[in-house]
């Protein structure tokens, strides 16, 4: 939708969504090449690390995402926001 308004008047936008369903669900608000629904989708897995998490453990949830995420896509990692606690 919105990149309709941006060939309109030529002023870009982007649409950015916030959803607490499994990832799998989320990756859907990418929509595909012929309808294009959100630009950024919110990944919060990185939320999901912990102190006794080392860098591997990190990676995992990092690929995860990139596994998912359909080709061209931008990724977004998420580290914190107004109701969750910085990663520690």
């Amino acid at each position: 939708l919105l990149d309709v308004y941006t060939k309109t008047d030529k002023k870009v936008r982007c649409m950015m969504v916030e959803s607490t369903v499994p990832m799998e669900f989320v990756m859907s608000y990418y929509g595909n090449k012929d309808k294009p629904i959100a630009h950024f989708p919110f990944n919060f897995q990185l939320l999901n690390v912990r102190p006794e998490m080392n860098a591997t453990g990190v990676l995992e949830l990092v690929n995860m995402w990139y596994d998912l995420m359909p080709e061209g896509q931008w990724a977004t990692f998420l580290v914190g926001n107004h109701d969750q606690l910085r990663v520690p």
